[in-house]
C-alpha cells in the first residue's frame, strides 16, 4: 500500500482564478456558514460511467493529484460503481460504505441514490487507518469530491422506485482541494483564510497558534466574516426572520468569539478590508458593497454588544455555576437571560455548546409558554383600555410614526407620547407597563396575524424591554 505525500504547492488565489466557483451565501446553520463548491449536474444526460470518468480526469489532470493517492468509496450494494472504478484504481483501494456515508436522500420522500466519494491519502503522519473506512478521525483520508447517483424516488410509503431518468449531482470542496494542493494541515492554513487570520492577529495583538485553545476564535471569525460579507453583498441583511435570522446568528457568534480575544468593541469592519483585498478581484460585489457591508455589521455588533453587557455578569455566573456542577444551564436561568436581558434563546444554546454545556430546554419552554399566556392576557387588557381610537387620535395630532424596519434594526429616535392604564401620562415609573410612541421605529407592529418584533428602548437613564 502506498502512502500520501504533499502535493506541489499552488496558491488558492491561482486555483480560484482558473476554476469557475459556485458560492452559497445563505445556508442553514452548520459547521461552516460559507463554502465554495465546484460541481456539475446531469438530468438524464449522462450517469455513473461518465460522472466517474469526469471526476477522475479533473482530479488527475486539472487538480494534478497523484492517482496513487486517490481512494474512491462506493455504496455497499453498488456493484456497478465498484466495477467502473476498477478501470482507474485497484480493487483494494475502493472502499464500500453504508447508508450513513454513501447514500444521499433529499428528505423523507423524493429523489435519492447511492454516492461515490473521492478521498486523498495524506499518509500515516495523519493517522493509522488503512483506508477511508478505518480512518475514524477523518484526518488521513480527506474527502474532496462527492458523486451522487440519483436513481430512485422515495414514495410516502417508504418504498423506492427507479427514476425515469437517472441524474447526477457532484460537488468538490474548493477549500479542501486547495489545502491538499498546498500541502497544509487545514483549510484555515490556505492563503485566503490565513490572510484574514493574520489581520485578526494584527487587530487583537494575539498570535494565532493552530494548537492553542484560542485558535478556534480566529477560525470562526475568519469563516463567519466571509459569510456575512458575501450574504450582505448579495442583498441579505441581519434580521429576526428567515435568512436574515441565520445571518444575525452568524454575526453574533463571531462577536462572542471576538470577546475571547479581548475584542469588547465592534471590530469586524476592521477585518473586512483584508477579505475584500483577497477575494475582491474575483468577486467585485465585495468591493462595490464594502462600505455598506461595514456599516451593517458594525451596527449589528454595537446592538449585540449592548445586549451582552446588560446580561454579561449574570451570564458568566450562570456558566461558571453550570461548569462546576451538572454542566447544564437551568431552564430558569436561560429564561431569565432571555426575558430580562434580551439574550435570544438560540444564542444561549450556542453559548452553551461553545462552553461544553447543555440547556434544560424542557423547563425553558414551559416558562416561555407561561410568559406568552400572560402576555396575551395583558395584551387583551391593554387593547381594551387603549383601543384603536387612542392610536388614531394621537396620529392625527402628532403625525404617524415613521417605520424604518426594512432598512434599519437599530435607530435613534425620540418619544412623542406615553400611555399607562389607557391614559396619556408625562412619565412612567420603574416596573410599570405601558405604551411608548416614537417618532421613528424599527419595530414592526403586531397586526394582521403577524408576530411583532421584540427588542428594547434605551436612554441614558432608562431601559424598556418588549418581550
Amino acid at each position: 500500500m502506498t502512502t500520501g505525500v504533499p502535493l506541489q504547492v499552488k496558491s488558492a488565489l491561482e486555483l480560484e482564478a482558473s476554476i469557475t466557483t459556485w458560492k452559497m451565501s445563505d445556508i442553514p446553520a452548520g459547521t461552516s456558514p460559507f463554502f465554495e463548491m465546484l460541481g456539475n449536474f446531469s438530468f438524464g444526460d449522462y450517469f455513473k460511467k461518465q460522472a466517474i470518468q469526469y471526476a477522475w480526469d479533473v482530479s488527475t489532470q486539472v487538480f494534478e493529484f497523484d492517482p496513487k493517492y486517490i481512494w474512491p468509496s462506493v455504496f455497499r450494494d453498488d456493484d456497478e460503481a465498484f466495477e467502473l472504478w476498477r478501470q482507474y484504481v485497484p480493487a483494494e483501494r475502493i472502499t464500500r460504505m453504508g447508508e450513513k456515508d454513501n447514500f444521499w436522500v433529499m428528505g423523507d420522500t423524493g429523489p435519492c441514490g447511492p454516492c461515490s466519494e473521492l478521498y486523498y491519502d495524506r499518509g500515516p503522519k495523519y493517522g493509522n487507518g488503512r483506508n477511508p473506512g478505518e480512518d475514524t478521525e477523518g484526518n488521513r483520508f480527506i474527502e474532496f469530491w462527492n458523486l451522487v447517483f440519483m436513481q430512485y424516488n422515495t414514495l410516502p410509503s417508504g418504498q423506492r422506485e427507479p427514476l425515469p431518468k437517472p441524474s447526477i449531482d457532484t460537488g468538490a470542496g474548493l477549500e479542501r482541494v486547495v489545502a491538499l494542493k498546498m500541502g497544509v494541515d487545514s483549510v484555515f492554513e490556505t492563503d485566503v483564510l490565513r490572510s484574514i487570520i493574520a489581520k485578526i492577529e494584527s487587530i487583537t495583538g494575539i498570535p494565532y497558534d493552530f494548537h492553542n485553545d484560542k485558535a478556534a476564535a480566529f477560525r470562526v471569525i475568519a469563516d463567519h466574516l466571509r459569510c456575512l460579507a458575501f450574504a450582505i453583498a448579495d442583498g441579505v441583511q441581519p434580521s429576526n426572520v428567515d435568512r436574515g435570522y441565520v445571518l444575525r446568528k452568524v454575526l453574533r457568534r463571531a462577536v462572542r468569539y471576538g470577546r475571547t480575544l479581548g475584542m469588547d468593541r465592534p471590530f469586524l469592519a476592521e477585518v473586512l478590508p483584508q477579505l475584500t483585498a483577497t477575494m475582491g478581484p474575483d468577486y467585485p460585489e465585495l468591493v462595490k458593497g464594502e462600505k455598506r457591508i461595514a456599516e451593517i455589521i458594525t451596527s449589528e455588533e454595537e446592538g449585540f454588544i449592548r445586549t451582552l453587557k446588560r446580561g454579561g455578569n449574570i451570564l458568566n455566573q450562570i456558566i461558571e455555576k453550570a461548569q462546576t456542577s451538572s454542566h447544564v444551564i437551568g431552564g430558569d436561568d436561560a429564561f431569565r437571560l432571555k426575558d430580562t436581558y434580551g439574550l435570544p434563546f438560540e444564542e444561549i444554546l450556542l453559548i452553551a455548546k461553545d462552553t461544553g454545556l447543555t440547556v434544560d430546554e424542557k423547563r425553558y419552554q414551559h416558562l416561555e409558554k407561561e410568559a406568552k399566556e400572560r402576555s396575551r392576557s395583558s395584551q387583551k387588557s391593554t387593547q381594551q383600555v387603549a383601543g384603536e381610537s387612542v392610536f388614531s387620535q394621537f396620529a392625527l395630532k402628532n403625525g404617524e410614526t415613521q417605520f424604518l424596519g426594512y432598512s434599519h434594526n437599530l435607530t435613534k429616535s425620540h418619544i412623542t407620547g406615553l400611555v399607562v392604564d389607557g391614559e396619556f401620562v408625562q412619565k412612567m415609573e420603574t416596573g410599570q407597563k405601558g405604551l411608548i410612541f416614537l417618532a421613528e421605529t424599527p419595530f414592526y407592529a403586531e397586526m394582521g396575524g403577524q408576530v411583532g418584533d421584540i427588542g428594547f428602548l434605551e436612554s441614558a437613564g432608562a431601559f424598556f424591554f418588549r418581550p
